[in-house]
């Protein structure tokens, strides 16, 4: 059918058009309404779309983050686990050996204790301390005695069986402690075995290193009910076995107790005599046999007690040492000595005083200038000092000693060496130091009368002291046969009881007069 041309259609606008401008408009803004929700739902699922995104994003990060902060947690446990394990450790064992420390040994100790007084059993504490370690370190240094520690410490070890417990309580000491035994004897072959295994020499930079040890053994429960009177005890039976020689062991009993106790009133005592200056010197002479002339004297320290006893030194001088007294005694004797001595000297009556030297003192450093101020404080003339030292002092540091040796002569003083031929005589230091005065050691006086070899050795170092222009001094001297035959040798400076025992400064004579006429009537 064809379409009518638009002028032929029927006119229906009149009735029909506000209808249809009300439903466009309707359906206008329904669609309008359509398109802001279409454009919001778009919007929010955009929206959500973005925020799902950042919320995975962000559990994703949370979820490293917990696994990265999972594995620090413990990492840091592990750290923290590891390091209070090296604590642990560290507290209770040595830095240097790995063997127990000191405070870790006093609790195994009383625990030892404990269970053997539930068990009845018994308990071994031996203690273990180096013979001449120190030697090794001065000489080599401190990496040779650190191996000599470890060394030791192996040796400990591979000698102990298991269940005992080995320390090192410090320095060069070391502690077993030992149980589950029967018989002391058991004990005593134990101690035996380690210190044969102590003596495994040491290598260290190309030397072979040598060492020993001394031990002290203390049982419970027969020398003590407790960890501290067990320790002790252990000490004491040491101390015994160094002072017996070293290089052996002792078993604790009770009179150890009561000689500590002892010795250690008498180190009271000395050092109340040290503040009171209770120490004095006498002097012994020292005789030329051909003019009768006392050339010089020995100062000889005495403790005077308040009672007026005197006491020699061989009663005192280890306690003085033990308390570190020695260079205050030094220093006393110096000032007393010169003060004696003085009037003497400078009258023409006394040719010269000497004072003996501990080893430790005269390579200490300080010894130069100790003397020069007490000479000084008393204007005494260093020609008219003798220092007297032993050959120790100079086998101990002769680099030290040397340089002392050095310095004194060259303020005036001289060099004497006490006690020469009595075990460590060496003629090649005679060849490297200038000493002035040789002392022979009474020994070889005492032997003169029966032993023909002791006076040809008298004979040959009279000689070599006049070859190198040395005063030989003959200590000792107590009868005319012995006087005799030291004047035949060639010795005619002598001392000993012969001629005078030691005196006052007030009741030196003037010389040896009647013995001099004694001998010389012959």
């Amino acid at each position: 059918m064809s379409s009518l041309p638009s002028n032929c259609a029927p006119d229906a606008s009149a009735g029909a058009r506000p209808a249809t401008d009300a439903t466009d408009e309707r359906i206008a803004r329904l669609e309008r309404r359509w398109q802001r929700e279409r454009s919001a739902r778009i919007a929010a699922e955009e929206l959500l779309e973005t925020k799902a995104r950042e919320l995975y994003t962000l559990n994703e990060e949370l979820r490293h983050l917990a696994s990265d902060l999972e594995n620090r947690v413990e990492e840091r446990t592990r750290q923290l686990e590891e390091a209070w394990a090296r604590a642990v450790d560290e507290a209770n064992h040595d830095a240097l050996t790995g063997l127990l420390n000191r405070r870790r040994h006093a609790e195994l100790l009383g625990q030892s204790i404990e269970a053997a007084k539930a068990d009845d059993g018994k308990v071994a504490l031996l203690t273990l301390d180096l013979d001449h370690f120190k030697e090794i370190n001065d000489t080599y240094g401190h990496g040779a005695g650190d191996a000599v520690l470890l060394q030791v410490a192996a040796q400990l070890r591979k000698g102990v069986p298991e269940g005992y417990a080995v320390a090192r309580l410090g320095g060069d000491e070391f502690s077993i402690i030992a149980s589950n035994f029967t018989e002391t004897a058991d004990v005593v072959a134990f101690a035996a075995t380690l210190l044969e295994l102590v003596k495994t020499p040491v290598f260290y930079a190309g030397h072979e290193l040598h060492v020993g040890g001394s031990m002290g053994i203390a049982l419970f429960p027969d020398n003590g009910r407790d960890a501290s009177c067990l320790l002790r005890n252990a000490d004491i039976a040491l101390y015994n076995a160094k002072g017996s020689g070293r290089g052996n062991f002792v078993l604790f009993d009770g009179s150890m107790y009561k000689e500590i106790l002892e010795r250690q009133a008498l180190e009271e005592e000395v050092r109340s005599a040290m503040r009171s200056r209770a120490f004095i010197p006498w002097f012994q002479p020292i005789c030329d046999f051909e003019t009768g002339r006392i050339c010089g004297v020995e100062a000889l320290a005495r403790w005077q007690r308040r009672n007026g006893d005197l006491v020699a030194p061989g009663v005192f001088l280890g306690a003085v040492e033990a308390c570190g007294l020695m260079p205050a005694l030094l220093d006393m004797m110096l000032d007393q000595s010169f003060e004696a001595i003085a009037p003497m000297v400078h009258s023409g009556r006394i040719g010269y005083v000497a004072i003996n030297v501990a080893a430790a003192e005269f390579t200490s450093g300080s010894i130069v200038e100790r003397v020069t101020l007490a000479m000084e404080r008393h204007a005494f003339p260093a020609q008219a000092l003798v220092l007297e030292i032993t050959e120790e002092a100079l086998i101990s540091d002769f680099a030290k000693a040397s340089q002392a040796i050095e310095q004194l002569q060259a303020l005036g003083v001289r060099i004497a060496i006490d006690d020469f031929g009595s075990g460590y005589a060496n003629i090649g230091y005679l060849s490297n130091l200038k000493i002035d005065i040789l002392k022979l050691d009474r020994s070889l006086t005492r032997d003169l009368a029966d032993n023909q070899r002791a006076g040809a050795i008298i004979f040959a170092l009279s000689g070599l002291a006049r070859a190198l222009g040395v005063d030989l001094v003959a200590e000792g001297v107590e009868t005319e046969i012995q006087a005799i035959a030291l004047r035949l040798a060639g010795c005619t400076l002598m001392q000993g009881y012969l001629f005078s025992r030691p005196l006052p400064a007030s009741a030196l004579p003037a010389e040896f007069g009647e013995t001099k006429r004694r001998f010389h009537s012959h």
